[in-house]
């Protein structure tokens, strides 16, 4: 009896060039979507777009551009940041800027007050604290 290991595929290896084709074509196919994702037709498409610029592993699928897509959609953690108080700031090249101990507990305690400690806002904010994020413009295109 096969196991459910054994049917799972390996982790994708994303390189940036890939990252970067990606998003380059779901700016063409921003009119297809659908809230904030798209069907599964436009990642079918993707993963025939990117296949061969991978540097690791074999060529991505379409499901697995879908979960890349979803793991780049930090967009919503920042707009949301942004988006919460006044004086929260965000820039593309320092990202949030959280200098000192009084921004730090004024940026814990945002999403605190919000219950969003614990949730993917928080995690996917926590790198851009202080750096912007290279993939902001690009997502601005797609998801303005």
């Amino acid at each position: 009896m096969a196991r459910k290991d054994e049917n799972k595929q390996p982790k994708a290896q994303w390189n940036e060039a890939e990252v970067d084709a990606l998003l380059d074509y779901l700016i063409t196919q921003k009119s297809k979507i659908a809230g904030t994702t798209f069907k599964d037709e436009v990642f079918n498409e993707a993963s025939n777009i990117i296949a061969g610029m991978g540097t690791y592993g074999s060529s991505k699928t379409g499901p697995q551009c879908k979960t890349k897509w979803a793991s780049v959609c930090t967009h919503n953690a920042i707009e949301r940041y942004r988006n919460n108080r006044s004086g929260c700031h965000w820039d593309n090249v320092n990202g949030a800027n959280i200098q000192g101990e009084a921004a730090e507990a004024q940026y814990v305690n945002m999403f605190r007050d919000l219950q969003l400690l614990l949730t993917f806002c928080f995690e996917a904010m926590r790198f851009f604290k202080n750096t912007g994020w290279r993939f902001w413009p690009k997502m601005l295109e797609i998801l303005p």
